[in-house]
């Protein structure tokens, strides 16, 4: 079985018991991330127990890069590059660095970052016949390839992309929690927490229903050949 599961954001708790409860095994199964694995989740941060959790499964997983994966990548170049009396002024933004510094050399946070950026933007598959295009903002044809920013940020992310997706392709992504969606498209389904949304023609689901913001949020998962949605 193919699976898709976005942003995790250091919740490795729930990305765990995820992988538990679809019955996971990289022999017979295939996961895709989309991007965001990392920063956030104040409540419990995991970012090392993530990444392990991450490489034990091989080649049974692929990762499409999410603009915290760019973020911190480029800070972690940025704080290797400085000289050691001036580290001390720099700050990010988000928890994962800080968790990272206290535990790994200045080597480990380079081949961390190294493994990060060299994510793809986009990645295609075909499963059962059907296209797909895995983004974690948003997908484009892979005809027409756009900039770095557009697969990331989604920055073009708006109403008609939302309804029509990319001809002749399943569109899945990340990074919008899916209330917003809900308000953007004007839906009167509001789930008291966030659900995946998909379009009316089933070619876009988005599917960040916000792990990592708060506890209460969720994290879902999608096995492609049988559509089904699954939460923790």
């Amino acid at each position: 079985m193919h699976y898709v599961i976005p942003d995790i954001h250091n919740d490795y708790d729930k990305f765990d018991k995820m992988l538990k409860k679809i019955g996971f095994r990289k022999e017979n199964d295939h996961l895709i991330l989309l991007g965001d694995l990392f920063d956030r989740a104040d409540y419990n941060p995991k970012p090392l127990e993530l990444y392990y959790k991450i490489q034990s499964l091989e080649e049974s997983v692929s990762i499409v890069r999410g603009n915290h994966e760019e973020m911190l990548g480029h800070f972690i170049y940025d704080f290797l590059d400085a000289p050691e009396g001036r580290r001390d002024g720099f700050a990010y933004d988000y928890n994962t660095f800080s968790v990272l510094r206290k535990k790994k050399t200045d080597r480990d946070l380079e081949l961390f970052a190294d493994w990060m950026l060299a994510f793809p933007l986009q990645k295609t598959m075909t499963v059962n016949g059907e296209n797909y295009l895995f983004a974690h903002a948003m997908t484009s044809s892979p005809e027409q390839k756009k900039d770095k920013n557009f697969y990331i940020w989604g920055g073009y992310l708006g109403f008609s992309y939302l309804k029509n997706g990319v001809e002749d392709y399943i569109s899945v992504c990340g990074h919008t929690i899916t209330d917003t969606i809900r308000r953007w498209v004007g839906e009167e389904n509001r789930p008291k927490n966030p659900e995946v949304w998909v379009n009316k023609k089933g070619n876009v689901y988005m599917m960040d229903c916000g792990c990592g913001m708060y506890d209460r949020c969720k994290l879902s998962c999608l096995c492609l050949e049988t559509k089904k949605i699954y939460y923790v």
